[in-house]
């Protein structure tokens, strides 16, 4: 056994594929390689220079648009990553990364920069090179105990390997790409139409508990829409649209709070109170599994539930 095998297999924690054993013949990806210079110049390894799964996903999404639809599309990726973050930061400093790059990958579908197959394809190839471990359902951080079971950290350098294999071997044929969509299976079959429009009667949308458009939140304002907490981790995008479909606003998420027997709802603000935008405006999210939902809202001045 080589040294690279040797570390990839003493540094990987519970639960790491024992797909690191397949190392033996091979380097460790230089940094002047494309590959390697995008995921290290994105990833921030812990103190034991260790990182998870999620972080792993997150980096290989940038790489993967600026191979399949240009630099400019990446670094737009990074920029929108960056907000997504920034906004789904929770209060103990815990950053649900996985549906941060999600969201940002996503809003690149929305406003138009990628087509919908190439974000897939992105998604699903990134998604595949991501594993870590024996899991190809799921990707996991790197929060709990050393025997937590949704744990998948390793060091950097044996990730970064094991990530580039995986796209070497895709990108050969060799490796089928894991279907994002049906490892959502169960999302999916709760929302079996795909994309569902939701008119409002009158104010009456789902109440209590469920979609709430607030035209005026008690802090700032402005307009606020809380979302049903069964659609906590799912939402990548929530935008605004006038009745012709022309994108007014998309609503940036400033987490989690309201929690009702379900659990938490997550927030989403926008700059203007509810009744400085148009009648007939349409509230679309866009949730993981690729479904939308249309939410159809006469008048966004007043309280919509």
């Amino acid at each position: 056994m080589d040294p690279i095998t040797a570390l990839a297999l003493s540094e990987t924690i519970q639960g790491v594929s024992t797909a690191v054993r397949s190392l033996t013949e091979d380097k460790p990806p230089t940094e002047t390689s494309g590959f390697d210079t995008v995921l290290r110049g994105m990833l921030e390894p812990d103190e034991a220079n260790s990182i998870n799964e999620e972080e792993l996903f997150s980096a290989l999404i940038s790489q993967r648009l600026g191979v399949h639809a240009g630099e400019e599309a990446a670094q737009a990726y990074q920029k929108k990553l960056e907000e997504r973050k920034a906004a789904l930061t929770r209060a103990d400093g815990y950053i649900p990364v996985e549906d941060a790059a999600n969201q940002a990958l996503g809003s690149l579908v929305t406003d138009g920069t990628i087509t919908a197959d190439i974000g897939a394809q992105v998604k699903n190839e990134s998604f595949t090179a991501a594993q870590l471990d024996d899991n190809k359902n799921e990707l996991f951080d790197g929060r709990g105990s050393a025997n937590d079971p949704t744990i998948a950290v390793m060091s950097m350098e044996a990730a970064l390997i094991m990530a580039q294999q995986a796209i070497e071997r895709i990108e050969s044929g060799e490796e089928p790409v894991i279907n994002t969509t049906e490892n959502n299976s169960a999302t999916a079959s709760e929302d079996s139409t795909g994309s569902e429009k939701i008119i409002a009667d009158g104010n009456t949308i789902d109440g209590a508990g469920g979609f709430l458009l607030k035209p005026a939140a008690e802090h700032t304002n402005k307009m606020v829409i809380l979302l049903p907490a069964a659609m906590a981790e799912q939402v990548m995008e929530l935008v605004l649209k006038d009745e012709d479909g022309k994108v007014i606003e998309r609503g940036v998420s400033s987490g989690y709070a309201n929690p009702d027997q379900n659990g938490e709802r997550e927030h989403f603000r926008f700059t203007k109170a509810g009744s400085e935008y148009p009648k007939n405006i349409t509230i679309e999210v866009t949730l993981a599994d690729g479904s939308v939902k249309e939410y159809s809202i006469a008048d966004p001045g007043s309280r919509n539930d």
